[in-house]
C-alpha cells in the first residue's frame, strides 16, 4: 500500500514537470476501469507530405517541435501523405489488453458507415516505455488479418496496448492512405473488454433484409429461366447476383469482408469496382432482353450494346488505375455518369409501344426517385424513412412481377400454341376420317355402277354419258347398297352443313306445335330393325299417352338419331340399348344408356368437343356427332349431360324446354308439326345392310384348288362387295375388324390378304406389321385398302411390309390385277424352288423374315441329317409351328412339302459325299439317315436317274 502510493506521488511530480514544457503534450492519466479516454484533446500531429520520417525522426526534439495540436479529426490532403500522431499516457493501475482506437467524425451522420470504421489503409504505432522498452505494432485496412495487432473489425483501426502501473509511455501513430487523399485522425482510449457502440446496428439488419430479397429474387429469376429459357431471366438473376455480393461488403457490419478477403484485403477494392459495374452492365443486358429493343428500335439496341462495351472498357480501366495509383479523377465520376445515361436511356425506352418497356421505364423511374431523396436522408434533410432499399427493392420488385408477367404471357403463348397443334392435329385427323367416311360409300356407289358399264356390249357403251339412252341393269343387292350408302353421303354432308350453319349463327331454332310422344316413338322404333339383326337388347320407355308440345322436329330428330347411333355403334352384340322418355314440368327429357365398352375420365370432358375422337376409335365416325348434338341442345335452349363408366356403358341425358313460354314469338313455326306417320328413311338402315354377308366363309369344295384370299374391312357392304368381286378367282374369307383377322391368317395361312386400314380393335397398319414380322405369315401378300389419299400414308402402309396400296375409291380391276400379280410372283418363287433338288436359301432373294425361316429349316434337317426318325413333326417342333402351319407355310414359299424337302436334303447330301469318295454307299446311306439300303438306292435313282454305285 506505501508502494502504490509512492508510486503515485512520483507520477503526479512527474505529469507537473511535463506540463511546464511547451513542446510536450499533456499526459492522459489512465485508470483501469471501464470506460473511454478521448485523446483528440492530448493528441499533436505532424503532416509527413513526402512519407519519409522515420519513428527515429519523428521522436528527436528538433522534430517534436513541429507537432501541432490537432484541430480536426479528418486530415485531407494528397494521397500518399503521411500523418504523425503524437500523445503521452500514464497508467495509475496495470493496463492489460487496452486498445487505441482511430475513428472518422465524418461519418457521424452517414447511414451505412460508422465513426469506428476510420479504414486508413495503413497505421504504425510505436509505443516507448520504461517497462517495456518500444514497442511497434501494425494495423490498416490492406494489412493481412494475421499482421493487425488489435483486429477487430476489417475496417477499424485499432492498436493493442499494455502498461504497468505507475508507468508513463510516449505513443506515436503513423497514418498513411495511399488510394485516397484524406486520414482519420481522431482517436480514443478504451480497455477491450468494452463493447464498441457502432452506433449503426439498424443498418445491419436493413443490409441482411436487401441481400435476403436480392437473393430470394435471383433464385426466383434463376427458376422462370429454367421454365421459359428467356434470356431476361438469366441477365436479371445476374444483375440480382452481382447487386447481392455488392450489398455483402457495401456496409462493414456486414462480415463477408472477413471471410472474403481477411488476409488479402487489397481484393476488395478490385472486388468493389467489378461488383458495381457488373451490376450495371448486367442491368443494361436485362432491359435489352427484357423489352427486345432489337424489335423496337435497331438504333437503341446498338447503343445498348455499345454502352455495354464501353462498361467492360470502363472496369478494365478502373481496375489498371487503381493498381497504378487512381490518379484519373475522371473515373471517380464515371459511377455517376452511367447511371445518367441509363436513366435517359430507361426513359427513351418508355416511349416504345410495349408493356414490357413501361415496365422497365417505371423501375428505373422509380429507382431514380429514391435515389434523389438518398443524399437527402443521408444530411438529415429527409427523415421519413431510408430512401435507399427502398428504391434499390422496390426496383426488383418492379421487375421481378414483369418477369412473372412475362413468363406468365410466354405460358399461354406455349398453351395457345398447343392448342392450335392440337386443333391442327385434331382437324387433320377429322379431315382424314371423314374422307374415309366419304370415299368408301363411293367406293360403293361408282364400283357397281362401272361394272355395270364394262359389261354392256362395246357398241353401247358410248350411249352411257350425258344424252346415251341406253339402259343397264343392276342386281337389287347393288340397288339398295348404292341407296344406303348415297344416304349416308348425304346425312355425312347434312352435319357438315349444320355445323357450319351453327359456327356462322344462320341456323334458326323453329319450334311448332305437335305430338310429341308419337313423334318419339316413331324416332325410336326406326332402330328396332339394327337391334334384331345385331341381337341387341333394345329397351324403351314413353310417356302412357300422346302429348302436345312446341319443339323443332328437325333439331331433335337429329339429336336423336347422332346419340341413338352412338349407341348402336358401340354396342358389342347381345348388348343393351335403353331410351327412357318422360316430359315433367314442361320439359323433355330423354336418356339414352348403352352396355359399350365406356368413356374413360380423361376423354368425357372432351366428347362433346368438335372433331375430337376418343382414341382407338377413329374408325367409327367422324368426331362431329356428339358436338352437333350438344350445339343442337343448346340451340333449343336446353341441357346435355354424358356419364361413363370404362367396361360398363356410357348415358346421355338431354333437358329440352317443350312448352311454348320458354320460346319468343319469332321462334314458333305457323304451321304444326306433322303427325309422325309421315314416311321418312328408315336412320337405321344407315349403319348395316338389311341381308346377311353372302362371303364371310370358304366357298365350296368344287374351288378347292384356288388360291385362299382373307378381306378384312369393318364396312360390311365394301366386305361383301370384295368378297363377290373376286369370289371367281378365289376362295374367300373375311373378318370384320385386324384382330379377327389377324387370328383367321394365323388359322388358314391364306395365299392374298386384301385390308382396310381403317378398322376398330387393329388397323391394317397393324394388322399388316404384325404378319410380316411373324414367322408363320411372313410371306402372305397384303393388299392394303384406304380413304387416306396422302404419299405421307402411302408410305407408312408400305413400311409395314404391305405389298400394294389402293386408295379408296378403287377400280375393281385393279385390285383383281394386282392380287393376280402378287398371286404369280408367289407362283413363280415356288416353281423356282421346285426345279431345285434341295433347299437353297441364298440362291433367290427373299424378305428377311422368310430368308431367316428357310435358314432355321436348313439347320434343323442339316442338324438331324443323320437321324432316320427324324420326322415331319420333329421338323415343325424345331422351327415353332404347327405340323399344318409348316406345310402350308413351305408350300407357300418354296412349293414343296416338309417330307419332299427333308427326302432331297438327304439325296443331295449323299450325292455330296459319294462325288468325294467319302465312303461307300452303306456308309453314306446310314450317314444321311437311310437305314435300307435298298431303299436309299431306289430313292437315289429316282432324285438322280443312277445308281449310287455308278455316281
Amino acid at each position: 500500500m506505501v508502494l502504490n502510493i509512492s508510486k503515485f506521488i512520483v507520477l503526479l511530480l512527474v505529469l507537473s514537470a511535463q506540463m511546464l514544457i511547451a513542446q510536450a503534450p499533456p499526459y492522459v492519466l489512465v485508470e483501469n476501469t471501464l470506460r473511454v479516454y478521448p485523446l483528440d484533446a492530448h493528441a499533436r500531429v505532424l503532416v509527413d507530405s513526402s512519407a519519409a520520417l522515420k519513428f527515429e525522426d519523428v521522436s528527436r526534439p528538433e522534430t517534436l517541435e513541429k507537432f501541432r495540436p490537432l484541430e480536426s479529426g479528418v486530415a485531407t490532403g494528397q494521397p500518399g501523405w503521411a500523418y504523425w500522431l503524437h500523445f503521452r499516457m500514464a497508467a495509475k493501475d496495470t493496463l492489460k489488453d487496452w486498445m487505441i482506437l482511430l475513428k472518422n467524425p465524418a461519418y457521424q451522420n452517414v447511414t451505412n458507415r460508422s465513426t469506428y470504421t476510420a479504414g486508413n489503409e495503413y497505421v504504425d504505432g510505436y509505443f516507448r516505455s520504461s517497462t517495456y522498452g518500444e514497442v511497434h505494432r501494425r494495423d490498416g485496412f490492406y494489412l493481412p488479418k494475421s499482421q493487425r495487432s488489435g483486429y477487430r473489425h476489417p475496417m477499424m483501426n485499432a492498436l493493442s496496448v499494455s502498461l504497468a502501473a505507475g508507468d508513463t509511455a510516449d505513443v506515436f501513430l503513423r497514418v498513411q492512405n495511399l488510394k485516397k487523399g484524406y486520414a482519420a485522425l481522431a482517436s480514443e482510449l478504451r480497455p477491450s473488454s468494452l463493447e464498441i457502440p457502432f452506433g449503426k446496428s439498424d443498418m445491419q439488419t436493413l443490409m441482411g433484409l436487401c441481400m435476403g430479397v436480392t437473393g430470394i429474387l435471383a433464385i426466383l429469376c434463376l427458376f422462370f429461366f429454367f421454365v421459359d429459357r428467356d434470356v431476361a431471366n438469366l441477365h436479371f438473376f445476374l444483375f440480382c447476383l452481382f447487386l447481392f455480393l455488392h450489398y455483402s461488403i457495401l456496409h462493414p457490419e456486414i462480415l463477408f469482408i472477413e471471410w472474403f478477403a481477411s488476409e488479402k484485403p487489397w481484393l476488395l477494392p478490385y472486388a468493389f469496382d467489378t461488383l458495381a459495374y457488373f451490376s450495371f452492365f448486367f442491368f443494361l443486358l436485362f432491359g435489352r432482353s427484357f423489352v427486345n429493343v432489337r424489335q423496337h428500335s435497331p438504333l437503341t439496341d446498338r447503343l445498348m450494346l455499345a454502352m455495354a462495351g464501353g462498361l467492360v472498357l470502363l472496369w478494365l480501366a478502373g481496375l489498371l488505375d487503381f493498381h497504378f495509383g487512381g490518379s484519373t479523377e475522371i473515373l471517380n465520376w464515371s459511377p455517376v455518369v452511367i447511371a445518367i445515361l441509363l436513366l435517359l436511356l430507361a426513359i427513351r425506352i418508355g416511349f416504345f409501344k410495349s408493356n414490357f418497356a413501361k415496365i422497365f421505364a417505371a423501375g428505373a423511374g422509380w429507382l431514380f426517385f429514391f435515389t434523389l431523396l438518398g443524399p437527402l436522408y443521408n444530411n438529415g434533410i429527409f427523415t421519413l424513412f431510408n430512401p435507399w432499399p427502398v428504391g434499390q427493392l422496390g426496383m426488383m420488385v418492379i421487375y421481378t412481377f414483369g418477369l412473372a408477367y412475362k413468363l406468365q404471357l410466354h405460358e399461354r403463348a406455349k398453351a395457345d400454341a398447343k392448342r392450335v397443334l392440337e386443333l391442327d392435329g385434331i382437324k387433320s385427323r377429322f379431315f382424314a376420317n371423314i374422307s374415309h367416311e366419304f370415299r368408301t360409300p363411293l367406293t360403293l356407289i361408282l364400283a357397281p355402277l362401272k361394272k355395270a358399264q364394262e359389261q354392256a356390249p362395246a357398241s353401247e357403251s358410248e350411249h352411257f354419258f350425258e344424252n346415251g339412252e341406253a339402259e343397264i341393269s343392276l342386281p337389287a343387292r347393288h340397288l339398295g347398297m348404292m341407296r344406303r350408302n348415297a344416304e349416308r353421303l348425304g346425312q355425312l354432308i347434312d352435319q357438315l352443313l349444320d355445323l357450319s350453319k351453327l359456327e356462322s349463327g344462320n341456323m334458326k331454332l323453329q319450334v311448332a306445335k305437335g305430338d310429341i310422344v308419337s313423334f318419339l316413338r316413331a324416332m325410336v322404333f326406326s332402330f328396332e330393325s339394327l337391334a334384331e339383326r345385331r341381337q341387341i337388347h333394345f329397351q324403351t320407355e314413353f310417356p302412357e299417352r300422346g302429348e302436345e308440345a312446341y319443339f323443332d322436329r328437325d333439331k331433335l330428330e337429329k339429336i336423336l338419331v347422332n346419340l341413338l347411333s352412338n349407341a348402336f355403334k358401340y354396342t358389342p352384340e347381345r348388348g343393351r340399348v335403353s331410351v327412357k322418355t318422360a316430359i315433367e314440368n314442361g320439359r323433355l327429357k330423354v336418356s339414352v344408356e348403352d352396355s359399350g365398352p365406356g368413356i374413360s375420365q380423361k376423354d368425357l370432358d372432351k366428347v362433346f368437343e368438335r372433331f375430337y375422337q376418343i382414341e382407338g376409335t377413329e374408325d367409327k365416325g367422324t368426331g362431329i356427332g356428339l358436338s352437333l348434338v350438344k350445339e343442337l341442345v343448346e340451340l333449343h335452349r336446353g341441357q346435355i349431360s354424358v356419364d361413363s363408366t370404362p367396361g360398363r356403358g356410357t348415358a346421355f341425358k338431354i333437358s329440352l324446354p317443350v312448352a311454348r313460354e320458354f320460346f319468343a314469338e319469332a321462334e314458333i313455326a305457323t304451321e304444326a308439326v306433322p303427325d309422325s306417320t309421315t314416311s321418312r328413311p328408315n336412320p337405321a338402315m344407315l349403319f348395316e345392310p338389311a341381308h346377311p354377308e353372302r362371303f364371310s366363309s370358304e366357298n365350296g369344295a368344287a374351288a378347292a384348288d384356288l388360291p385362299l384370299l382373307l378381306v378384312v374391312e369393318d364396312n360390311p357392304d365394301l366386305r361383301s362387295y370384295i368378297s363377290e368381286a373376286v369370289a371367281s378367282a378365289y376362295r374367300v374369307i373375311s373378318a370384320d375388324n385386324g384382330r379377327r383377322g389377324l387370328e383367321l391368317a394365323l388359322e388358314y395361312t391364306p395365299d392374298l390378304l386384301v385390308s382396310d386400314v381403317m378398322m376398330p380393335e387393329m388397323d391394317g397398319f397393324q394388322l399388316c406389321e404384325k404378319l410380316k414380322t411373324d414367322e408363320r405369315t411372313s410371306h402372305i401378300p397384303v393388299i392394303l385398302l384406304t380413304a387416306k389419299a396422302g404419299q405421307q400414308h402411302k408410305l407408312e402402309g408400305l413400311e409395314t411390309g404391305a405389298d400394294a396400296y389402293l386408295t379408296k375409291p378403287f377400280d375393281e380391276a385393279e385390285l383383281l390385277l394386282r392380287a393376280r400379280k402378287l398371286i404369280e410372283q408367289r407362283r413363280k418363287l415356288r416353281e423356282h424352288f421346285a426345279a431345285q433338288p434341295a433347299l437353297k436359301p441364298t440362291s433367290v432373294a427373299l424378305p428377311s423374315t422368310d430368308q431367316r425361316f428357310l435358314d432355321k429349316v436348313a439347320a434343323a434337317i442339316e442338324e438331324n441329317m443323320g437321324n432316320e426318325f427324324f420326322s415331319v413333326e420333329d421338323l415343325a417342333a424345331a422351327v415353332h409351328f404347327s405340323r399344318s402351319q409348316l406345310h402350308r407355310k413351305l408350300k407357300s414359299l418354296i412349293g414343296k412339302s416338309p417330307t419332299d424337302l427333308i427326302r432331297e436334303f438327304r439325296l443331295c447330301r449323299a450325292k455330296e459325299l459319294l462325288e468325294q469318295k467319302s465312303g461307300n454307299v452303306s456308309e453314306i446311306a446310314l450317314e444321311v439317315g437311310y437305314s435300307s439300303l435298298s431303299y436309299f438306292t431306289r430313292s437315289f435313282k429316282a432324285a438322280f436317274g443312277v445308281l449310287p454305285s455308278e455316281v
